[in-house]
This record gives C-alpha cells, sequence and structure tokens, in this order.
C-alpha cells in the first residue's frame, strides 16, 4: 500500500489503504496508517483516528502486555496522527494522540510534539 502511494494516489487507492485498517495483520494495518498518515486525503483523517481509536480499546487495559510488534504500530500511529500530509494538526489533536496511546513512551513522545507547536 505505501509503495504504490508514490506512484498514484487515487480515492480508490485510499479506499484499499482505508481496508487495510482492517487485516487481521499487524504489519499490513501499520503499512496502511503509515501510507494514510503520509498520502492520504483529509476525508481519510477520521478512518486514521477510528483505528487508532479501536487499537486504544484494545490494549488500554493491558499496557504490560504490548508486545514489539504493537508497540511499533502504536509508534506509527502516533507518527501518522501528529505529522499528516495533508490535514491539519491542532493541539486538540495532540491531546487526543496522548490519550489514545497506551505506552508511557508514546504519551510522553505525543506531549513533546504537542509542546513543540507552542
Amino acid at each position: 500500500i505505501g509503495q504504490t502511494a508514490s506512484y498514484s494516489v487515487t480515492p480508490e487507492w485510499e479506499k484499499i489503504a482505508i481496508a487495510a485498517l482492517q487485516d487481521s495483520t499487524v504489519v499490513v494495518k501499520a503499512d496502511a496508517v503509515k501510507a494514510l498518515g503520509r498520502y492520504g486525503s483529509p476525508a481519510s483523517e477520521s478512518a486514521l483516528w477510528e483505528s487508532f481509536r479501536y487499537w486504544h480499546e484494545w490494549w488500554k487495559d493491558r499496557p504490560a502486555d504490548l508486545n514489539e510488534e504493537n508497540r511499533r504500530f502504536e509508534q506509527v500511529f502516533l507518527e501518522a496522527a501528529a505529522h499528516p500530509g495533508n490535514w491539519t494538526v491542532t493541539n486538540e489533536d495532540f491531546e487526543r494522540i496522548r490519550d489514545l496511546c497506551v505506552s508511557q513512551g508514546c504519551k510522553a513522545q505525543a506531549e513533546q510534539y504537542r509542546n513543540a507547536r507552542k
């Protein structure tokens, strides 16, 4: 998904990337998150946020159970939401990112990004 985006981003591509957010494989979902963050239109923003919320709900009561793959996935969400290519991030968005993070490292990084904007 990410590789094809460097050649062509179309509404059809975006639909496929958004659908990949529901894939059962973390690596496929992570690629979709990265690609949508970098190349997705503002219309894809809500799908990215919804996917991050779903991930948060799954892990919020079990942060000690996060494995390395899901820590990297959390980082992908953080970067995609904090530094999107085609929509604007507000201070409220940074607070939402921080609140959706499960690990303390992610929360701290989201707060650093928010503070850097001031």
